[in-house]
């Protein structure tokens, strides 16, 4: 889980203006979770990426790579991250109805984003 937050903290950092300077990791208590916060803006097609990166990374290359070689550990272990990426799926799929160059933000307080027009 710490590693699926870093990763969503090295894409934004690559993509904000202020860089890594406008990432913040924490722990929310109600979600019992760590996240990653930007506090920059950055275009929707960053977010994207910075949004669907971990779940790519930990989860989907691990589990095709498991299916052409026949490797059953790193199946599963695939499988199980590509679940617990299930989230920024969702929020992927979300944000494919927005033009790509629009300009986005992390909610301030909440899971989500804004859309600035």
């Amino acid at each position: 889980i710490v590693l699926h937050e870093l990763i969503h903290g090295l894409f934004f950092g690559l993509y904000a203006k202020n860089g890594f300077k406008a990432v913040c990791f924490g722990f929310s208590r109600t979600m019992f979770s760590p996240y990653c916060h930007c506090k920059d803006h950055v275009r929707v097609k960053h977010y994207r990426i910075a949004g669907i990166a971990p779940t790519l990374i930990l989860g989907m290359i691990p589990l095709a790579f498991a299916l052409i070689t026949g490797v059953n550990w790193i199946k599963t272990l695939g499988i199980l991250l590509s679940i617990g990426g299930f989230g920024d799926v969702l929020v992927w799929v979300k944000m494919l109805r927005f033009n790509s160059n629009l300009m986005v933000r992390d909610h301030p307080e909440k899971m989500g984003f804004i859309i600035d027009k």
